[in-house]
């Protein structure tokens, strides 16, 4: 994904997130990796940060479709998948220290 000129607050949470998970976030790999650092990525920013889907698909390149399937998907997960959950809050965590 080609990343257009990308605020400060939002850089740094990108940036955490390729850390955390050791990847590109914002490449388009299918890998497993990539796609659940996508996906907690998008959640956090959208029901954490307050960032709308039209600045994230703006700023990332992924199409308004993509963002509520991986909105509809995290929430899924957590329900679902405890290792998945662990990971997320391990992942909220971790951009905050």
């Amino acid at each position: 994904m080609i990343v257009q000129s990308i605020p400060e607050q939002i850089e740094g949470f990108i940036s955490g997130s390729n850390k955390y998970f050791g990847v590109d976030s914002m490449s388009r790999s299918a890998r497993r990796r990539v796609v659940t650092a996508r996906i907690m990525l998008v959640n956090f920013l959208i029901r954490n940060q307050g960032i709308t889907n039209a600045t994230i698909s703006e700023i990332t390149g992924l199409k308004h479709p993509l963002i509520i399937y991986y909105l509809d998907r995290h929430d899924q997960l957590i329900e679902s998948d405890n290792v998945y959950r662990d990971t997320y809050v391990s992942y909220k965590n971790f951009l905050f220290n």
